[in-house]
């Protein structure tokens, strides 16, 4: 039976309550040992998408939305101790420059701290390497160092996502792929992309920054203090705990579903041993993507046409839709989303195409690339068919004129 174990922290911790939480939590479902030996190699990978000065708007939204290098420290220090070969590295999202990221974090002072080594998962190589269980996938670039690691200690963040609903352990192992691989998960499937990734590359130790957890910061979510550190010996199951604690349904989660249904994990609660802290007396209900049907039902000039949809795509017209304002989208135009195989364009509007699944109507309307679609992009259709912007333009064509805004992790 998987197992999951929740340890409680202050909202304001000190430097030692969250080291202790976090060998108290791995403690409860095993101890270190269980999960390597003296002479092995193990990657502490954080979620670490982005540096805090790459936002100058909100450089709180980056801090509270990565891995807090105590935890990190505290995870280290721990397989140090045990006589292992400990690396710390991560390979951030695309526009990011690892050495930026690594300075914005103090991660050399992190690994010295730990007395672990530091390294650079994009520059260390890639290994092309077979998915024979991928549904979408038939191979993968993988980061050789994370190939080679006896151990990867999997360390996310509890955190509400524009995209995905929710993102910790599963979503977090993108940062062993090369940028031009997570390109690939977002122009085809990007929730069937995280799946087939836990079939090749399993974190066997999952260990949440569940201190402050990050809600969706694209509609309004913020900061919540769930004051805990969390372990987890299967992402599947660990993802599903997490999710229950946001008041979430993980079955509705796909990339959560998908992996359990491939073999990577458990889903189901009842089939999880849960050690430590009760659930319920920390869950809290966070800010997951809206529903678009329900906006587009009050606006007579907007239709959603749905075909065989992931949920990517959906959740982004869930984000956009309260940016732009209900005002706005009625004086846009007549307007069709056309979402999902299978999904027809609509006489008498103009159809904006979303994604790969709708290729093969490309001259029927603006067709926006990519699984989901940029959220830049949508807008700019939205903009252009109402009048307000004189052409299409695209994010991945403005080069680094958009560089900013490139930080979906």
């Amino acid at each position: 039976m998987a197992k999951v174990s929740l340890v409680r922290v202050p909202e304001k911790p000190y430097d030692d309550e969250v080291f202790g939480a976090v060998r108290g939590a791995v403690e409860m479902i095993g101890g270190a040992g269980a999960f390597a030996q003296a002479g092995q190699k193990v990657l502490v990978k954080p979620n670490w998408w982005c540096w805090p000065s790459s936002t100058p708007n909100d450089p709180t939204h980056v801090i509270y939305s990565t891995t807090d290098r105590r935890m990190v420290t505290a995870a280290a220090q721990m397989f140090v101790e045990l006589g292992c070969d400990v690396m710390i590295g991560e390979d951030p999202a695309v526009n990011r420059v690892v050495r930026k990221v690594y300075d914005g974090f103090g991660a050399e002072d992190v690994a010295r701290r730990a007395g672990a080594r530091l390294v650079d998962l994009r520059a260390g190589g890639y290994t092309t390497t077979p998915v024979p269980k991928g549904r979408e996938f038939t191979e993968m670039r993988i980061s050789t160092i994370a190939l080679e690691a006896d151990l990867i200690v999997n360390l996310p963040l509890l955190k509400a996502h524009q995209l995905c609903s929710v993102t910790m352990a599963l979503k977090n192992m993108k940062g062993v792929l090369p940028p031009v691989e997570k390109r690939a998960f977002h122009q085809r499937n990007l929730s069937q992309g995280i799946a087939d990734l836990a079939t090749i590359v399993p974190s066997r130790l999952n260990i949440v920054d569940a201190i402050i957890a990050a809600d969706n910061w694209v509609v309004g979510g913020g900061l919540q203090p769930t004051c805990l550190v969390i372990a987890g010996d299967d992402p599947v199951a660990t993802d599903a705990v997490c999710c229950h604690l946001m008041k979430a349904d993980p079955y509705a989660v796909e990339h959560i579903l998908f992996s359990h249904e491939l073999g990577a994990g458990e889903i189901d609660l009842a089939q999880i041993d849960v050690l430590g802290e009760k659930i319920e007396d920390f869950a809290l209900p966070f800010t997951l993507p809206a529903d678009p049907m329900t906006m587009a039902a009050d606006l007579d000039n907007i239709d959603i046409v749905v075909g065989e949809a992931c949920s990517s795509c959906l959740n982004r017209l869930g984000n956009i839709f309260p940016k732009i304002g209900l005002e706005e989208l009625a004086q846009s135009g007549e307007i069709a989303f056309i979402v999902g195989k299978g999904a027809e364009p609509m006489p008498g509007k103009t159809n904006i195409l979303m994604g790969p699944c709708t290729a093969r109507h490309k001259g029927e309307g603006i067709y926006v690339a990519d699984c989901p679609p940029m959220e830049q992009d949508l807008m700019h259709a939205i903009r252009y068919i109402a009048g307000k912007e004189t052409e299409m333009r695209y994010f991945w064509d403005g080069g680094q004129v958009f560089a900013e805004d490139a930080g979906e992790e």
